[in-house]
């Protein structure tokens, strides 16, 4: 597993691996990556993804947040699809806003996406009717519970920095049960994961197998157990070292408590204030929020 994600304490490291077919010299390059981060890591591997496109490599990346549904697709959308839709707008709202607090960004936004990008991935109306939208409703408010806290408040920052902790080992369980299946061939994925990550990694093995270029794959850490088992029973073996590039460094648990600590201490001496409404308030939906795999 730690091949395809590192989280150290409170490092958070994703990896960039070299391939090569020792008969034809094709080479591949797969870029692992968090969809949120600092600036920096993006930016690395943008450098990165910049370089190998000048050597002549094509790209193609996940992109389902982005193939949205056509004219013809928006007509046949039924009232409960409009509403997983509605609140994956609301979802990706939310998380820019808490994302922003951070000081990070989204990876859709630094990575830019440029039109020669190749958008190798199902697109989310596809998605949403292959796991079936009382599964992706669930999924989207448990998200929206996760992001849904008080803007600019100090105290709401800090425990989002806090649950981040527990998000990011989360990551890790989800990418080493993605490895554990593709170190057993034949294991399907269970739940939601069967979409989610076989599916896609299927469809992308599918797209790369239809050029014979030298090209990028770049996928989020928890598809690249599946893709890279794909890639060497193709006859690829890996080229050079990894290259790991640091995603976010989180303060750590204990400073993280201390500063709540004291922001307690200091809205105590100010006086009680206003409760906050969340904007959960308003989803009207029974839904057990469950562990999904994240959207680009």
């Amino acid at each position: 597993m730690s091949d395809f994600l590192r989280f150290s304490r409170r490092t958070l490291q994703t990896p960039v691996h070299h391939f090569i077919h020792p008969d034809t010299g094709r080479r591949i390059a797969v870029i692992g990556t968090m969809h949120m981060g600092e600036p920096a890591y993006f930016a690395g591997l943008r450098t990165v993804i910049d370089g190998l496109e000048e050597d002549g490599a094509v790209v193609q990346c996940e992109a389902s947040s982005l193939l949205l549904p056509d004219e013809q697709t928006e007509q046949t959308l039924t009232d409960d699809e409009r509403v997983v839709l509605d609140m994956r707008n609301r979802r990706t709202e939310l998380e820019l806003r808490r994302v922003n607090e951070l000081g990070w960004v989204r990876q859709l936004d630094a990575l830019g996406y440029p039109a020669r990008w190749q958008k190798v991935d199902l697109g989310i109306v596809e998605i949403i009717r292959l796991v079936g939208t009382e599964t992706m409703l669930r999924n989207e408010v448990r998200a929206i519970k996760m992001f849904d806290r008080p803007d600019n408040d100090p105290r709401s920052i800090e425990r989002f920095r806090l649950l981040l902790h527990f998000v990011f080992t989360g990551f890790r369980v989800s990418v080493w049960s993605s490895a554990r299946r593709a170190a057993r061939p034949g294991t399907p994925a269970s739940g939601i994961d069967a979409v989610l990550i076989d599916q896609r990694d299927a469809f992308a093995l599918e797209a790369l197998w239809g050029t014979e270029q030298n090209t990028v794959l770049i996928w989020g850490c928890a598809h690249l157990p599946g893709l890279e088992a794909g890639i060497t029973a193709a006859g690829f073996v890996r080229d050079g070292a990894t290259q790991w590039h640091t995603a976010a460094v989180l303060p750590t648990v204990r400073s993280i408590l201390s500063r709540l600590r004291a922001l307690r201490r200091t809205a105590c001496a100010a006086g009680p204030a206003d409760p906050a409404v969340p904007d959960t308030a308003a989803v009207e939906h029974d839904a057990t929020p469950v562990e999904t795999s994240p959207l680009p």
